[in-house]
């Protein structure tokens, strides 16, 4: 609200009063497991998915009532407690987004997390090849099995770096030794 212009403390009494009645009369009429569970899960499920406030609330409406209209079908077509049902939903809808967010989700960071180790090994072993290239011992220092030793990557991940250096054309295979290009040593130069 601050950086919006407008003064904060109105809204956030506001918001403060409007949440104390909520929950006290939600409290009142529909148990304290279902309330935390409507009240936390479809927020943090929220957190993940958005990046502005607005579509926050939105999304946060929506997660909570897709929580309750699915925990109350699953309550009739299984016979079983609507509190029960409901907080199961509300907590299964977060689980799905906390695998699911574009961003935060486990998901999407273990691929950025993947994909950034890759970067990482391309460039370590280009400047590898580069360095023994300029001391002249590549002949020793640029065979696979000493470079995974070298540089501590697994072999697997020594063969996917070659092979994407390789295809980018910055790294060439001449009698069993691996060489930059005229391109890799370009880029290597750069990188150190």
């Amino acid at each position: 609200a601050q950086a919006a212009g407008f003064t904060s403390w109105p809204l956030s009494w506001a918001w403060l009063v409007l949440s104390a009645v909520t929950i006290t009369l939600a409290f009142e009429t529909m148990g304290t497991v279902m309330v935390v569970s409507l009240l936390v899960a479809p927020g943090a499920g929220a957190w993940l998915l958005t990046r502005t406030f607005p579509a926050f609330l939105t999304v946060t409406t929506c997660l909570a009532l897709l929580a309750g209209l699915l925990g109350r079908g699953f309550t009739l077509w299984m016979d079983a407690s609507t509190t029960a049902a409901t907080a199961t939903t509300a907590i299964l809808i977060f689980l799905t987004a906390y695998l699911l967010a574009p961003r935060e989700g486990v998901i999407a960071k273990w691929r950025h997390s993947r994909s950034a180790r890759r970067r990482l090994d391309r460039r370590l072993v280009l400047v590898h090849l580069w360095h023994h290239g300029l001391v002249g011992d590549e002949d020793i220092e640029c065979k696979e099995p000493l470079m995974a030793q070298h540089l501590a990557i697994t072999p697997g991940r020594i063969r996917f770096a070659l092979a994407s250096l390789e295809n980018s054309g910055l790294a060439v295979f001449v009698d069993g030794i691996w060489k930059t290009s005229e391109d890799g040593s370009a880029l290597a130069k750069s990188i150190v």
